[in-house]
């Protein structure tokens, strides 16, 4: 795959004034907590790094079972959908485990139920990405999911405690859409669009940033997000 500047084409959002600090709403999606409870130790932070291991499920509707999946995952707090703009979420990742489980690194959410999020990076057995989307269907009361990418990423996650450098831009258009872009150690390697599913499905209200391991069977593992931030940015 043709490599790139790792976001050469980016530059940090100039600040209104002296003083005033990051905006409010860049704040929003860099404010980071456990997402629906954990075992303990499950999810620690240290300084700038967050630590994961395996946990039951705790969020609703998921029965508390370690049968039911594993959930160790943080999340920000929510921004409006109709919030126009690009973000760039960034980690140093390091990922340890003897099984290949397939599992969900990264999520979009607006908190629906019974549906796939907008959008979530799979890490698939051989450690391949590919982006996941899941679009309501209000006339059969379901959901209607598909992979957003034509091919996975030629780049894996390695198993074997190799550090990775992955950056995710999300570029949201204001209207309950988003371009996603992947780089992992410099290189593009995913892009994917998400738009509102026709005719007219239950808008999105609201989005946030989740991060973590989630997975349908439980296994064991250990990961570290080193250095973790979300900065909004703007093309040059």
């Amino acid at each position: 795959m043709k490599r790139v500047p790792a976001l050469m084409a980016l530059v940090l959002v100039a600040l209104a004034g002296a003083g005033l600090g990051v905006p409010a709403r860049a704040q929003l999606l860099n404010d980071w907590r456990v997402a629906c409870g954990a075992d303990k130790g499950a999810v620690r932070k240290e300084g700038t790094d967050w630590h994961f291991a395996p946990s039951r499920d705790f969020c609703p509707g998921s029965g508390g079972s370690i049968r039911d999946g594993q959930r160790s995952e943080i999340t920000t707090r929510k921004v409006k959908a109709t919030t126009r703009g690009a973000w760039l979420f960034s980690t140093m990742l390091t990922f340890r485990s003897g099984r290949f489980e397939p599992f969900d690194l990264f999520r979009i959410s607006d908190g629906r139920k019974g549906c796939t999020a907008p959008l979530k990076v799979n890490v698939t057995e051989n450690g391949q990405m590919r982006f996941v989307s899941g679009v309501p269907e209000p006339r059969t009361r379901g959901c209607v999911t598909r992979v957003t990418t034509l091919a996975p990423s030629e780049r894996v996650i390695r198993r074997d405690g190799t550090e990775h450098l992955l950056e995710i831009l999300v570029n949201f258009d204001g209207h309950g859409g988003f371009e996603t872009t992947l780089y992992l150690d410099g290189r593009q390697e995913l892009y994917g669009v998400y738009v509102p599913g026709d005719p007219e499905p239950p808008r999105s209200q609201t989005f946030s940033f989740r991060h973590g391991v989630y997975a349908r069977e439980a296994f064991d593992f250990s990961m570290v997000s080193r250095g973790l931030s979300v900065r909004e940015v703007r093309p040059d």
